[in-house]
C-alpha cells in the first residue's frame, strides 16, 4: 500500500474547518460557513441551546430575503418563535445586510452537540525546590518556545506526582 503524502505540519482542526464544511454548507444555503460555525456566539447561549440552524432558503438568485430554517427542540419552540424577531436581528447584523426575513422552525429533538470544553482550574504554584529543579532542568534548551512548552508540561507532571 503506497503511503499518503503529507502536507506540512499538523494543523488545528478549527483552521480547517471551514475549507472542509463550505461545499457541503453551501449545498444547504448556508453562504457563509461561520453561521453554523458561531452558531452560539451570534444568538447567545440560551437561543443555541434550544434551536440549530439547518440552512437558508433564498428567493431563486438572490442573497437576501431568505427563510432560515432551524431545528427547535419540542419544549422549546414557543420561546424561540417568541424570540423570533430577536434571532433575526442578529443574524442579520452578523451577516451585515438583510439577508433574512422570516424564521421557520421543525420540531425535532436536537442534535447532540459536542460538549463544550470545561474551564480548567487555575493551577497552584509549585513549590520553591520543585520550581528550581524544572529551571534547571530546562536551562539547557535554547528555543524559547519549547522551553515553554516543557516548562508547562513540566509542572503537570509534578502537580501530578503530588497528587
Amino acid at each position: 500500500m503506497a503511503k499518503r503524502a503529507t502536507r506540512g505540519p499538523l494543523r488545528r482542526a478549527s483552521r480547517i474547518l471551514p475549507a472542509v464544511t463550505r461545499g457541503p454548507l453551501a449545498k444547504r444555503g448556508f453562504g457563509e460557513v461561520d453561521i453554523v460555525l458561531r452558531w452560539r456566539e451570534i444568538v447567545g447561549d440560551t437561543l443555541a441551546d434550544q434551536c440549530r440552524p439547518e440552512r437558508i432558503a433564498f428567493p431563486r438568485g438572490e442573497r437576501r430575503r431568505g427563510v432560515l430554517h432551524l431545528i427547535v427542540a419540542p419544549a422549546a419552540a414557543p420561546e424561540v418563535q417568541h424570540l423570533a424577531p430577536l434571532l433575526l436581528e442578529r443574524v442579520n447584523a452578523f451577516h451585515g445586510y438583510r439577508a433574512v426575513e422570516r424564521v421557520s422552525l421543525t420540531q425535532r429533538p436536537l442534535p447532540v452537540a459536542p460538549a463544550r470544553r470545561a474551564e480548567r482550574p487555575a493551577e497552584a504554584p509549585l513549590d520553591p525546590a520543585q520550581k528550581a529543579k524544572l529551571e534547571a532542568d530546562l536551562a539547557d534548551v535554547a528555543d524559547p518556545d519549547l522551553r515553554a512548552a516543557l516548562r508547562r508540561l513540566g509542572r503537570s507532571v509534578m502537580k501530578r506526582r503530588d497528587s
